[in-house]
């Protein structure tokens, strides 16, 4: 696992911000593209393989294929996966995921393969549907990093877990910004003739320190706290090879 350092994090999560910023601005621009955060970026990747699938019988034969291709990348993961029963779990969740990527991609590329199954038709579901296609698989690629990371954390020594335990912050500290970044751009967003209430105001002032709290917090303890983080790897294992010099008699 790569560790961030403190200016790396700082660039990173200032990206993440605009990233998420210009997405949030799409998705309220341009809905019939960005129908949500959570349906990026399959959405777009199959919206376009929609429009080349219009363009005719090789345009839709390329598309397909595409499609089928999609189920390789995690396919040759898993296949070159470390084999073992400590990884059976990451390798079956690869396989699932090779599964699922193809199916969600031709599932928003071709939503009336749904017509007659959904009560009211799927137009009234479309949105929902992509969201729940694109949202399955991100589920089955966390599961994959979640099973990784007990593995690792299970056979690490003191040293990796404190490695660990630094990027699992700096994961957290991406969490925390996009949380605050979208309440913004979604609260800047309101209509301006809204009339918003004082209860309204004080709550969303307590969303707001509900995410600032924790995001400034994790971002300190990564920086700063974590043992790993104050001294390069070889000094500290120099540090902690070099036995203690006897007292004097």
């Amino acid at each position: 696992m790569i560790s961030l350092k403190r200016k790396t994090l700082i660039r990173v999560l200032i990206a993440e911000g605009i990233l998420l910023a210009a997405l949030s601005l799409l998705t309220l621009m341009i809905p019939t593209l960005f129908s949500s955060l959570l349906s990026f970026p399959l959405e777009q990747i199959a919206l376009g393989m929609r429009s080349l699938s219009l363009t005719g019988t090789v345009g839709n034969g390329i598309a397909m294929l595409l499609i089928a291709l999609s189920a390789l990348i995690p396919l040759v993961f898993a296949l070159r996966y470390p084999r073992g029963r400590d990884t059976l779990a990451e390798r079956i969740a690869l396989f699932v995921l090779a599964l699922m990527l193809p199916v969600a991609l031709y599932g928003i590329l071709n939503p009336g393969m749904f017509y007659g199954k959904i009560p009211g038709g799927i137009e009234s579901y479309e949105r929902a549907l992509r969201v729940f296609l694109s949202l399955s698989v991100w589920t089955v690629l966390i599961l994959f990093i979640v099973l990784r990371l007990i593995r690792l954390f299970r056979n690490g020594n003191r040293e990796q877990l404190f490695r660990y335990l630094r990027n699992i912050l700096c994961v957290l500290c991406m969490y925390f910004t996009a949380q605050l970044v979208i309440s913004l751009v979604v609260g800047i967003l309101t209509p301006a003739g809204t009339q918003v209430t004082a209860a309204e105001f004080i709550h969303g002032l307590l969303n707001l320190a509900a995410v600032m709290v924790p995001l400034c917090w994790i971002s300190w303890s990564a920086c700063v706290c974590l043992p790993c983080w104050k001294q390069p790897p070889q000094k500290r294992r120099r540090a902690l090879q070099t036995p203690p010099e006897s007292s004097a008699a």
